[in-house]
């Protein structure tokens, strides 16, 4: 997050002529907020200059917290807003207003013509409203004009200029007055209510509902006259500031548009209640509902990175990458033109073409800050030749994926299948050349392509002896039958199915149902199976054992027969 000390510079910034916007879409804010107090008997909007809040508090007076060491000073008892610019802060004490200027100790008393009603404050400067408007030196208590202007809806102050919307027949006039010309004009109207005035500069911007399709903000160019709508609004906006190229209002939220990039971010704040601000200053803002907070918005762009290297063979890829110390770098998108082609939406690319190129790259981060001036890379390309190697699954090929060549070299690929898996074919440039083990390239003067495939081996079948059962066997009791599967198994608790088959009035023996049977015990070279069982029915059965298992296919035995009585 960068934080820019609040200068006159920072604040002058001018749009010349029409501003050309896209069409506003919505975008993450990214800001930090921290709690600087829990004053909840706060009387009115907090006042931000940096480092310093100004505030009012109904039980304990008004007070200046100075946010870089989080002094506390109290002004006063009384409990009248204050005022507070970059330059000066000013308390009404009770019969008249006083002043300090910051870097001095003193206080000076203004004159008592100065009445305790709210004031605006710029550089040493304050504008009162009540009965007319009317500009002070705090320097010097002086008077330095009378506005004479009879009724102020909003106002906003910035230098030497000073922006107040009023009633002007059946709409309202937004207008401008330039303390060094001594002149004002009429920069805008309205036929509804003005909500919100703000002032930088040469630019001037406002909310209203001007169109009647709903509260919308506009920007205008004070010398030029030309207006722009931004964007609309959430909700009727109380407050309007120009930061910049960025533009600040309130609603339910705190929303920012980016005038660089027509993009409009409209994020709420958990707060309850509706949100109160004061003026911005580098890009910060002092929120109060209940207690006092300080938000700090993102303005940095974010810094993209690449991996390019001088020279490549036959292709360059390159790799960027987005960093950005306050919105996160996944929210980033990140673009790039090849040698002043159009701009591509993408972290990577890849360059076939030999010669000399120049890459173009630039991210730009949720908050809509882009890296201005773009970032670049030259790099050469130089003639060469491409060998894409791939493996499919259950085996490998050296040198994977696309290698590059001179012209004339000589390559070989070795092949090789996973444990229990062959090759099953390898084809090139398109052409089965078999199930090679190695492929050779001699004299590279072409693009190739080499893919493998493998296939599983076909395990070997289990020897599953005949099961062995009693001629003879009695209907509903049980008996044993036994019989050997090879290979030997020293684990495993069921190794054979035994599938019992009845013999029906037609002659033909129909599946009935199966039995696991058990590892009784196991030699060096088979094992033996029993099953402890009954038959249901009389008549004529038998019976058959099938056995398999990871290291085998499948095996099954011959037919013994069962007499049931």
């Amino acid at each position: 997050m960068r934080r820019a000390r609040f200068t006159r510079g920072i604040c002058a910034a001018v749009v010349a002529g029409a501003l050309l916007l896209a069409p506003a879409t919505a975008f993450g804010l990214s800001m930090s907020w921290e709690p600087i107090g829990d004053y909840a008997s706060v009387l009115n909007q907090p006042h931000f200059a940096w480092p310093y809040v100004a505030w009012a508090d109904q039980f304990t007076g008004t007070h200046l917290l100075d946010l870089r060491d989080g002094t506390r000073v109290e002004l006063t008892s009384n409990s009248q807003e204050p005022f507070l610019s970059e330059d000066m802060v000013g308390w009404w004490n009770g019969t008249a207003w006083s002043v300090r200027m910051f870097g001095s100790e003193e206080t000076t008393q203004l004159p008592a013509a100065i009445t305790s009603d709210p004031v605006l404050a710029s550089g040493t400067r304050i504008v009162q409203f009540d009965p007319s408007p009317r500009v002070y030196d705090c320097l010097t208590g002086s008077l330095v004009a009378t506005l004479g202007l009879s009724t102020v809806a909003r106002s906003a102050i910035d230098g030497d200029r000073l922006a107040w919307s009023t009633p002007q027949g059946n709409g309202r006039a937004l207008k401008v007055w330039d303390f060094v010309a001594d002149t004002s004009s009429i920069v805008a109207t309205s036929p509804q209510l003005i909500t919100a005035v703000g002032i930088e500069g040469d630019r001037v911007v406002y909310a209203s509902n001007k169109d009647g399709q709903g509260s919308a903000v506009y920007l205008v160019n004070i010398s030029t006259g030309v207006e722009t709508m931004l964007c609309r609004a959430r909700n009727w906006p109380l407050q309007v500031q120009l930061c910049g190229d960025y533009v600040y209002f309130d609603g339910y939220g705190v929303s920012v548009f980016n005038l660089r990039t027509g993009e409009l971010s409209q994020a709420a704040i958990a707060l309850s209640g509706y949100v109160e601000w004061s003026s911005w200053r580098d890009h910060t803002v002092v929120n109060q509902d209940g207690f006092l907070r300080l938000g700090t918005a993102d303005i940095a762009p974010p810094i993209t990175t690449s991996d390019a290297e001088p020279a490549y063979l036959a292709q360059a890829s390159v790799h960027l990458a987005a960093l950005d110390d306050v919105s996160p770098a996944e929210g980033c998108r990140t673009f790039w033109s090849l040698d002043g082609g159009a701009a591509v939406e993408s972290s990577m690319t890849g360059v076939l073409e030999s010669g000399d190129h120049t890459l173009e790259f630039w991210s730009r981060d949720e908050m809509g800050n882009e890296e201005l001036p773009h970032r670049s890379v030259s790099f050469t390309v130089e003639p060469g030749y491409r060998i894409a190697a791939t493996a499919g699954p259950d085996g490998s090929i050296t040198d994977p994926g696309v290698t590059a060549h001179h012209g004339g070299d000589d390559c070989t690929y070795t092949i090789t299948p996973a444990t229990g898996y062959h090759i099953l074919d390898v084809v090139v440039d398109g052409v089965s050349v078999g199930p090679v083990g190695a492929y050779s390239f001699a004299a590279v003067s072409s693009d190739h392509t080499i893919a493998a495939t493998f296939a599983a081996d076909a395990l070997p079948k289990a020897i599953v002896g005949t099961p062995v059962a009693p001629s003879t066997m009695y209907r509903n009791r049980a008996a044993t039958i036994y019989g050997y599967v090879s290979p030997s198994h020293s684990s495993g608790t069921y190794l054979v199915t035994l599938r019992f088959y009845k013999k029906n009035s037609a002659g033909k023996y129909v599946y009935h149902h199966s039995v696991k049977a058990k590892r009784y015990y196991h030699s060096s070279s088979r094992s033996k199976y029993k099953a402890y069982t009954s038959l249901p029915h009389r008549g004529r059965w038998r019976v058959k054992a099938f056995h398999s298992c990871v290291s085998h296919a499948e095996g099954s035995s011959g037919y013994d027969y069962i007499t049931v009585r």
